[in-house]
């Protein structure tokens, strides 16, 4: 086993714990924002499904968004098997008010792994806050759920 995955079988109890407080304020944010974030993205997918009587509308969160802090997703709306259509109607929509305090997460993780390792090299916090922000985009599906439902 490498390096890194040693690091993350130890932290997982702690990550989860630390990612499930983080999706609870993520939720109150997206529902209580001041930029009416919930509110922009229904109106972003209603336009992006409008005119349309069948299909797919699909969320997807982009990877490297969180490294130039946009925390930026994909938003389509396909007719007929999602990503397989050449063209579908797109956009992307940007985040970034609900993340906030997220630097917060970064800092008790790397505080974490410097008290547990004697030598924690910068590539490997970066590589345990990629895979703490991937834990947290895959759980925000039930946060995008709540607000998609309301539009039906």
């Amino acid at each position: 086993m490498d390096q890194i995955s040693q690091i993350k079988d130890s932290k997982i109890k702690e990550t989860d714990e630390l990612i499930s407080r983080r999706i609870q304020m993520m939720a109150g944010l997206f529902v209580n924002n001041e930029d009416k974030i919930q509110e922009r993205l229904i109106n972003k997918l209603r336009g992006l499904a409008s005119g349309h009587n069948q299909g797919c509308l699909v969320i997807s969160f982009l990877r490297s968004s969180y490294i130039v802090n946009s925390h930026e997703f994909y938003l389509a709306y396909y007719e007929k098997e999602p990503f397989v259509e050449e063209d579908p109607e797109e956009a992307y929509f940007e985040m970034k008010p609900v993340f906030y305090g997220i630097e917060e997460d970064f800092r008790i993780i790397d505080e974490s792994l410097r008290k547990k390792y004697f030598r924690v090299f910068t590539w490997i916090c970066d590589e345990i806050h990629r895979w703490n922000m991937e834990q947290i985009y895959m759980k925000m599906e039930s946060i995008l759920r709540s607000a998609v439902a309301l539009t039906a």
